[in-house]
């Protein structure tokens, strides 16, 4: 059965916003860097929560714009390092519990990076085909998407600005994730797409002459 490939369009307005979303989650990051947040943070938060997820914010901005319509199969590698990046901040909730007390039990960590590894499985899957009802990815797409922005918004108001900062692009984060799965498109001209292994001569393969490939059974000794 042939496995369905998906790409994203720049004619679509859903991947541009996918773009925006993802650069403004950088620049909320580097505004509650501005506005006081390094004399509360670690050097090493500062380079799982701020050097992280800007990276991979960029990443996938970068990949929405110049790899969405031939191979979007490379961004579940930024998705994996973003749910690296969620999983050391529910890691770093459960050393600094007074916030949220849930968290102070270990065995809610390890269902978080569960349910975080889930995610980029699903993720995965469907950029290599295996998972071919999108909409089952645009809804577990949204499940992280809305708690997020409910943190978000239960938190203006009770929290410092640099705080709030860091939730809103938490939510742009994956608000970005989210548009791009809705931007998503199968390929429909019926030509093979190339996903994860494919050789760079994997053009040339599938399209030599399939005579070339039983000739040297039938003729062996031919030089």
């Amino acid at each position: 059965m042939t496995q369905t490939r998906y790409y994203v369009s720049r004619r679509n307005v859903l991947t541009w916003l996918a773009v925006l979303m993802a650069v403004g989650s950088v620049a909320m990051l580097i505004l509650a860097l501005r506005l006081g947040e390094p004399n509360v943070i670690s050097g090493w938060n500062i380079a799982f929560q701020k050097v992280l997820p800007g990276i991979v914010a960029l990443w996938f901005a970068l990949l929405l714009i110049f790899c969405g319509e031939t191979s979007f199969y490379r961004s579940s590698t930024p998705v994996f390092w973003g749910c690296v990046y969620f999983g050391q901040i529910a890691w770093d909730l459960h050393i600094n519990s007074s916030v949220y007390t849930i968290f102070s039990h270990v065995r809610y960590i390890v269902v978080c990076w569960i349910l975080y590894f889930v995610l980029y499985l699903c993720y995965r899957f469907a950029m290599t085909g295996k998972l071919r009802r999108i909409w089952i990815l645009r809804v577990i797409m949204l499940l992280p998407f809305a708690v997020v922005s409910y943190d978000c918004v239960s938190a203006v108001g009770t929290v410092e600005t640099w705080q709030l900062l860091v939730k809103i692009a938490n939510c742009f984060l994956v608000g970005s994730l989210f548009a791009s799965t809705l931007a998503l498109r199968p390929f429909c001209d019926g030509r093979y797409h190339k996903t994860w292994g494919d050789r760079s001569d994997g053009r040339r393969l599938r399209t030599v002459d399939g005579m070339a490939v039983v000739a040297s059974y039938i003729m062996p000794n031919r030089n």
